[in-house]
């Protein structure tokens, strides 16, 4: 039969089989398990808590009964320090009571990385933190840096955490777990299943515990996508997921996942074996963090280059255009040397400088005219003449076109050339749009619509054109 076994205190390494160490059920488990207590000691100070904060709803005789439990030790209120902190809030006027907890999964230090499960990951705060075992079976806080794969690893069904502190890593074997054999795993589940358990324990909420166990199989069903995925009959109570599973010489062989089974306390089967997934994963997500990392850089850059060219734009946008030119210029600098497909803000930028530049020159375009024909006059007359001066002076710096907007100097550019020598333009036909009219001509050597745009009060100006 297996049996669980809770941290309580630690001793020195001459007693470490000296009854105390673990409870009195805990040593049946330890020999048939055939597991040094030593073992298990150095397999310890590798596993955390991983801090999460959820509530959840209480009633004052269970708020009762769990501030009992929860905080009625020493060592239970080191380890469920924020949650005893907050039990003297007062109650709703109903009697339900609001207690946040900290904890509920858990994940092992390996090359520098905090490794727990993606569902575990999934929502943490923007400051995340895991509790350590220390020698003296209290917790050691320790402050977590997300990474690229914190949050989203793709398929795998774990995640990396970064830890900013040099710390030991945990030994991990290289060979594939064997069906049968002896394995332990140490992680942090809740205590209010017991009804379910199979092991009998009496530990608080929170605090860190030892399961035993052994290697039962694969599954491929659920296992497929997954490298080196196995199954272990060990007690994998709600809120074991990230718990760490070691050989019998103390080596990390898998990561407690979180099986469909399990995700519902009612739903718990004490019988069903527990999922793992084993080394190989591991080693493939660290393997892949620096490529992931790249990945979510290049990405932040660009987000960080859309959000200030739309700032940009609507600086220019305001008519401020001292502010805009400034704002794109930066933006220009700071991201123009990025690899060919991060940079296009910063190819937009420049472009929209030359919008910018045309609108604080000295010659302002004379858009507006109080009568159509007048403007259609002028426009046609400069397209038969060649004359660029005369269109510039029409066109607004910023003009619609075809392929979207496009400088007053290339459309005048494009207009010029699509004349024919010796033939005036005329006016084909005139169609009503939205805000203004479309001018169809004729004699261009390309078909040509102009546009033009209704100024309010004023009269018309020189919207763009439009070429087929």
């Amino acid at each position: 039969m297996k049996r669980l076994a809770l941290v309580c205190v630690f001793l020195s390494a001459p007693v470490l089989a000296r009854e105390g160490f673990f409870p009195v059920g805990a040593y049946h488990a330890l020999a048939e398990a055939d597991i040094p207590p030593k073992t298990l000691v150095a397999a310890l100070p590798f596993v955390g808590s991983l801090g999460i904060e959820i509530e959840q709803n209480a009633g004052w005789k269970e708020m009762d009964a769990l501030r009992t439990t929860t905080c009625g030790s020493d060592l239970a209120r080191a380890w469920n320090r924020e949650t005893c902190a907050s039990m003297g809030a007062p109650c709703r006027p109903d009697g339900i009571c609001r207690v946040p907890r900290y904890s509920g999964c858990a994940g092992v230090a390996v090359d520098g990385f905090f490794v727990t499960t993606s569902a575990c990951a999934r929502g943490l705060a923007q400051s995340p933190r895991a509790k350590f075992i220390g020698e003296d079976g209290l917790p050691r806080e320790v402050a977590l840096e997300a990474t690229a794969l914190t949050q989203d690893a793709g398929s795998s069904p774990l995640s990396l955490l970064r830890l900013p502190v040099e710390r030991p890593s945990t030994p991990i074997r290289r060979q594939e777990p064997k069906d049968g054999e002896p394995v332990f795993a140490v992680g942090f589940p809740r205590f209010e299943d017991r009804a379910r358990k199979r092991a009998d324990y009496k530990a608080a909420w929170g605090e860190p515990r030892i399961v035993f166990g052994s290697v039962v199989g694969r599954s491929p069903e659920t296992g497929a996508a997954l490298k080196n995925f196995f199954l272990a009959d060990t007690d994998s109570l709600p809120g074991m997921a990230g718990a760490p599973l070691f050989d019998r010489r103390g080596r990390l062989i898998g990561i407690g996942l979180e099986a469909a089974e399990r995700r519902n306390a009612e739903e718990y089967d004490p019988a069903a074996p527990a999922p793992f997934a084993g080394v190989e994963e591991i080693r493939s997500l660290i393997a892949s963090l620096a490529d992931a990392e790249r990945k979510a850089a290049a990405l932040a850059r660009a987000d960080e280059a859309r959000s200030r060219y739309e700032e940009a734009r609507s600086l220019e946008g305001a008519g401020r255009w001292p502010e805009a030119e400034a704002a794109y210029r930066e933006l220009k600098n700071r991201f123009g040397n990025l690899p060919a497909g991060e940079s296009d803000y910063a190819a937009a930028a420049d472009k929209a400088l030359r919008f910018v530049a045309c609108e604080t020159g000295r010659h302002r375009p004379r858009r507006t005219f109080p009568r159509l024909e007048y403007l259609e006059s002028v426009a046609i007359s400069a397209i038969a003449d060649g004359s660029r001066e005369r269109l510039l002076d029409l066109l607004p710096c910023r003009t619609r076109s075809g392929n979207g907007d496009v400088h007053a100097e290339d459309l005048s550019d494009a207009l010029l050339a699509a004349r024919v020598n010796g033939v005036p333009p005329l006016v084909r036909a005139r169609v009503e749009v939205e805000g203004g009219l479309r001018a169809s001509l004729e004699g261009m050597a390309r078909p040509t619509t102009l546009l033009w745009r209704r100024d309010g009060d004023r009269g018309w100006a020189f919207a763009g054109a439009v070429f087929k």
